[in-house]
């Protein structure tokens, strides 16, 4: 499947460590990741010299191209929004993944449209575990 993974870049970099692991899982098990640079701890300054206008052209291409979003968002992040707005305008799959316990913007959680999920998890163990029920063909 090819997935389109989102976190925030420059809102944040502190769950990177997760964004990595997600990332690590979802490609050992055969899916095609769109953007793992973006679980790469070094994405800053790897990027720092992409002008913006490329940086959404290229990501909105991938996003047309991917047939699933998968979101990371403990981390307040208005690209991540954005990229998740485009994907349902899409009618494309999206699922949010979050820390439980966070406050959490309620534009996400209370989102009831049709082809978002949400996943709040405990641990980092417990996700990881979790995504072979929470990718739609669990190809896990």
């Amino acid at each position: 499947m090819k997935i389109y993974f989102a976190a925030a870049i420059s809102a944040g970099r502190d769950y990177a460590p997760v964004y990595e692991m997600i990332v690590n899982t979802l490609r050992d098990a055969d899916h095609l990741i769109l953007t793992e640079h973006v679980a790469d701890q070094n994405v800053l300054e790897l990027e720092k010299n992409i002008p913006a206008k490329k940086v959404f052209e290229r990501d909105l291409r991938k996003l047309k191209e991917a047939e699933l979003l998968v979101a990371e968002v403990s981390h307040p992040s208005t690209g991540v929004g954005y990229e998740i707005a485009t994907m349902l305008s899409m009618k494309k799959p999206v699922l949010c993944l979050y820390l439980r316990g966070l406050n959490m913007s309620k534009m996400i959680t209370g989102n009831t449209e049709s082809g978002i999920s949400l996943y709040a998890y405990e641990s980092v163990d417990e996700l990881l575990n979790a995504l072979p029920e929470l990718i739609p063909d669990h190809k896990l």
